[in-house]
Parts: C-alpha cells; sequence; structure tokens
C-alpha cells in the first residue's frame, strides 16, 4: 500500500509559502466545481489574493491578480456564498458557523489545500526556449509518501520521467515545483535545474506532439 505524504501546514506557514513562491491555480477545469471550492477555501484564496499569485477564474479565461480584481474577486465570492447553500459543506465538516461568518475547520483546510495542489497552473510560452527544467531527487525511504506525491503531482503538471528519479520539462515552472517541494520535509534531497540537455531529440519529439506551437521552427 502506498504512503500519501501528510501536509502538517497551518495556514500562516502556507501564506509564507504562497507568499515566497506566488504560484499560480487553475480554478476552472476541477471536478467537484470551481464554485464549492471557493466557498469552502475562501481564506486560503484571501492568502493567495494577498500574495498577488495570479489565478484563472471559473467561467473565465483571464487571469486575476490582486491589484486591479480584488474587490471584484471577493465580490463574486460573496454572491456565490448567497447563491450556493453551504449546509451540505457544514454537515461535512468542511466549515464552521461562527457569528454568521463561515470558517474553515480544520478537515476544509486540509481538503482545500489538496484541491489547489491538485490544480496548479503553469503558464505555457508562445516558444520553447530550448531550456528543460530538471528535478532530481532521491529520497529516503522513510520518505516514501513524499516521493509518490512528487511524482504524481510532477507528472500531473506534464513532467516525463527521463531517468530513475529524474524528471524533465521543457517550460518554465520554478515556483510551481519550489511550491510543491515547501509542502513537504524534503527540500535538502530535491534539486530544480534549468539546463540545456545534450542528444535530446526523444524529448523534443515527445513534447513536440503535445506543444506542436511551442516547438514549432521559424
Amino acid at each position: 500500500m502506498k504512503k500519501r505524504a501528510k501536509f502538517k501546514l497551518d495556514q500562516n506557514l502556507l501564506k509564507q509559502i504562497l507568499i515566497k513562491h506566488k504560484p499560480k491555480f487553475r480554478l476552472n477545469k476541477i471536478a467537484k466545481g470551481g464554485k464549492q471550492l471557493l466557498c469552502f477555501s475562501l481564506e486560503i484564496l484571501k492568502f493567495i489574493l494577498a500574495t498577488q499569485a495570479a489565478m484563472i477564474m471559473p467561467g473565465s479565461n483571464s487571469l486575476y491578480k490582486m491589484e486591479r480584481n480584488r474587490d471584484d474577486f471577493l465580490d463574486e465570492i460573496a454572491k456565490w456564498r448567497l447563491r450556493r447553500s453551504l449546509k451540505n459543506l457544514h454537515q461535512q465538516g468542511y466549515i464552521k458557523n461562527s457569528n454568521k461568518n463561515f470558517k474553515l475547520t480544520r478537515k476544509g483546510y486540509d481538503q482545500a489545500l489538496f484541491l489547489l495542489i491538485h490544480n496548479l497552473y503553469v503558464p505555457i510560452p508562445k516558444k520553447w526556449d530550448g531550456k528543460w527544467r530538471i528535478v532530481i531527487f532521491d529520497l529516503p525511504t522513510k520518505f516514501s509518501g513524499d516521493r509518490n506525491f512528487l511524482r504524481r503531482r510532477l507528472a500531473g503538471i506534464g513532467f516525463i520521467q527521463i531517468q530513475k528519479s529524474v524528471w524533465g520539462f521543457p517550460f518554465p515552472c520554478e515556483k510551481e515545483i519550489n511550491f510543491l517541494i515547501d509542502l513537504t520535509d524534503v527540500k535538502p534531497f530535491v534539486y530544480f535545474l534549468t539546463a540545456k540537455i545534450k542528444n535530446d531529440k526523444e524529448l523534443i519529439k515527445y513534447f513536440k506532439k503535445i506543444y506542436p506551437l511551442q516547438f514549432r521552427k521559424k
């Protein structure tokens, strides 16, 4: 049975990590519904806005940032909270009602963090810059849960395994990867590199099928 990574982050530590890396999140393609996520992860989303980290809103293709859209964004959340019943979330233990204000429980916080982690968004540039983003890790056995977590999330972003514990991706994603690493206790064992690779024809061939425009020659 595979071990899962366990995150013991309080909200202050999560806030520090968000401020440090400013990752982006895609919230418009969440299986459980972007509006539901916005309802019970309101406090985390405020952290994201406060760090000026960008996100893709449900029903929109544009990136919202704090400077111009904070008030509009929070107004939309308020409207969704009014339109959508929070009764189920309360019954499931995701939120609690305190003085007519809904707050995240620990269960709700963990679920919100889980959904945010699984919806990291890596912007794809119009053209590949010829460099590879390489993640290398060799974790002790006691970190098997974190190893499985990193493998799944790297694959979710689009990385492919080049060699054992060596993963590659063609586009800038340092802040998203460092965000994931900082959620775990394995930072001393993980390395992120940006470099050119000789004999990368097979890698180019693989990613060209996925991103034909980015690998198109002039």
